[in-house]
């Protein structure tokens, strides 16, 4: 369990150029055909109960205003009653031998204080043990928050792709959570944006839920975080109520965390489980990420998956490097709204190559760097190119590009 071994994504590329990417403007990555169909699949070959998830995180998944309050009463359901279906589903179900359901159980695939590898550290790892525990067919993910350090985003990405291969491994199906944002510290902050790129581009790549709390919380006060600017908050009036839905528990941090988690879950239950219909997968960003038609990364910041050996070879010398790239290369639009700097980032791949430019022409090139390119820049539109070594029958990475 945890080997760290390739993941096999669940679905075929959809976007012209074979790339992956989720909406960012979405509360819920869509359930298309091909993700339910993979989703399916998976689920199809588990052994796991449907009606139980396991937790898997740090201490924002620990606190005691996540997720227990469905079992009890102090439920205000506001415009979200059709929620009530889902929870009693995943209610129903003691998830131990202690007579506990998903919602309550204290997981032993999470700990204050913990990195993203501890959750796969040892043997048995603790996420083993929780799988052993409860046998269930869903994990709800939420890894990231006490990774920043300095340097921490390349083994971040190992670290959250080895907990995805071990849920993988088990035929667990992961529902993946961005993070909160971090209001602490401005480096944090800045870490965090990129941290949640790389947990888009993950979902997109290997065809997961994904729900995206760092954009639910972006809108309420104080980020809906406690005073340290880390925990999301429940909503406070004469106590905690962690579980009111209605407009003004709403405004609590960990009571969005609680609606986002049971709406995966409801989007689970009805689209995989059920026989709702797939949704309608969103129009792909403009481009096949050739020269002639770079793709477009839209709005920063951007994430996706790609594969360098589905682009085109035209390219071998840049006017930024004395660098040969002889093998293919994916060409992006980047559209940067203000002056500043921006961070592209690659994940993956074999002998591949950032490069910045300020023209859809390898002679316009004005950065080059292997896995992470810092660029000063005005507003406008830019290009950035994925170029690689070599031609190789398959090259996949993953790209994130950021303002900083």
């Amino acid at each position: 369990l945890g080997s760290g071994a390739p993941l096999t994504p669940a679905a075929p590329p959809e976007a012209p150029g074979g790339f992956r990417d989720y909406p960012a403007d979405r509360r819920h990555a869509p359930l298309t055909a091909p993700v339910v169909a993979g989703l399916r699949a998976t689920l199809g070959a588990s052994s796991g109960r449907r009606d139980v998830f396991a937790k898997v995180g740090d201490s924002i998944t620990v606190s005691g205003h996540f997720a227990r309050c469905l079992t009890g009463d102090d439920v205000r359901w506001g415009d979200h009653a059709a929620l009530a279906a889902t929870r009693d589903f995943f209610a129903r179900t003691p998830a131990d031998d202690r007579g506990h359901d998903a919602f309550a159980r204290a997981t032993q695939a999470a700990a204050v204080g913990w990195r993203t590898h501890r959750v796969v550290l040892g043997l048995p790892t603790p996420l083993a043990r929780e799988l052993d525990a409860v046998r269930p067919a869903w994990a709800v993910v939420m890894l990231g928050t006490n990774d920043t350090y300095p340097d921490a985003m390349q083994a971040f990405h190992h670290d959250l792709r080895r907990v995805l291969a071990a849920l993988q491994e088990r035929r667990v199906v992961p529902l993946l959570s961005t993070l909160p944002p971090r209001l602490d510290r401005a480096d944090r902050a800045a870490q965090t944006v990129e941290m949640n790129a790389v947990v888009r581009a993950l979902a997109a790549e290997l065809a997961l839920p994904l729900m995206d709390l760092h954009g639910a919380l972006a809108p309420l006060p104080h980020r809906g975080l406690a005073r340290d600017g880390v925990h999301p908050e429940a909503f406070l009036a004469d106590r905690y109520h962690p579980c009111w839905f209605d407009a003004a528990g709403s405004q609590g941090g960990m009571n969005q965390r609680n609606l986002l988690v049971l709406e995966a879950l409801d989007r689970a239950r009805r689209l995989v489980l059920g026989d709702e219909p797939p949704e309608p997968a969103p129009p792909p960003p403009a481009g096949d990420g050739s020269w002639a038609s770079p793709r477009s990364l839209g709005p920063l910041p951007a994430a996706l998956a790609g594969d360098v050996a589905r682009g085109e070879s035209r390219a071998s010398r840049y006017a930024c490097g004395r660098d040969e790239s002889p093998g293919p290369e994916q060409v992006f639009r980047v559209e940067v709204a203000t002056a500043g700097r921006v961070r592209a980032r690659l994940f993956g791949g074999e002998g591949l190559t950032l490069r910045w430019l300020t023209g859809p022409a390898a002679t316009d090139c004005t950065a080059t760097a292997r896995r992470r390119l810092d660029v000063v820049v005005r507003p406008g539109t830019h290009w950035l190119a994925v170029d690689s070594a070599r031609d190789a029958p398959a090259n996949p990475y993953l790209l994130t590009v950021v303002s900083l």
